[in-house]
């Protein structure tokens, strides 16, 4: 199995980034979603820009899916097997 790029929390509610690769992941949804907003901020909250602005969580929100190591998003308090130490 690959490494994944993103792993459950330890504490808390879904996921992080793991490595290089998640972190990079990461990056580039916070440029995206920066300019995202501007975007919606100069059109005044077009239509495009607003959908511009979901497409780009939803598809992050797929890649963190998609690259997760499987184990389910749920709330964690630090003691839980299943969540990385």
């Amino acid at each position: 199995m690959k490494a994944p790029w993103f792993v459950v929390k330890r504490y808390g509610f879904g996921l992080s980034p793991s490595g290089w690769k998640g972190w990079a992941c990461t990056a580039v949804f916070i440029v995206l979603v920066t300019l995202a907003t501007v975007g919606v901020q100069r059109s005044r909250a077009s239509a495009v820009s607003l959908a511009t602005l979901a497409f780009v969580v939803l598809a992050f929100t797929l890649v963190m899916l998609l690259t997760s190591d499987g184990k389910p998003w749920r709330w964690r308090r630090g003691g839980d097997d299943d969540a990385p130490k």
